[in-house]
């Protein structure tokens, strides 16, 4: 399974997209406590705004993802496959997703986006280790 090469088919690439955009609305809903309130109150505001936000910036960041998470891939598919190694590697995934989200921060021109990534980034290693399980079952439909 080529990461690169599914998003390099265009109808591949905006199914991933509109698949990947269900996946993190879902992920977004079902979290709970005030960190969810938080992450839910804050998606509604950013897709009253900009109601494509989620597959725009999916679609952006896809291609810097793909390097990152072609090794896991790979090493799901070699050994117990996508939903079990997500599941049980989603810390080590997390951490290769967000080095690249981290970069980009790094490199970013608008204050305000650093800022708001700076104030959420202590949360974001959680949030995102918890919905590994659910992208390796996204990324097993491809496979």
């Amino acid at each position: 399974m080529d990461l690169a090469s599914m998003l390099a088919d265009p109808a591949m690439r905006d199914r991933v997209l509109a698949e990947g955009a269900a996946l993190i609305a879902r992920e977004v809903s079902s979290r709970g406590g005030l960190t969810g309130m938080a992450l839910k109150a804050g998606f509604k505001a950013i897709r009253t705004i900009r109601p494509d936000i989620v597959e725009d910036s999916l679609g952006k960041l896809l291609p810097a993802f793909t390097p990152a998470l072609q090794p896991h891939v790979d090493a799901a598919l070699a050994d117990s496959g996508l939903v079990p190694y997500f599941r049980d590697r989603s810390d080590e995934i997390a951490e290769s997703l967000l080095s690249v989200t981290d970069d980009k921060a790094a490199s970013a021109q608008n204050p305000i986006m650093k800022r708001t990534y700076s104030s959420l980034r202590g949360q974001a290693h959680a949030q995102t280790a918890r919905s590994m399980p659910a992208v390796g079952e996204w990324l097993a439909t491809y496979a």
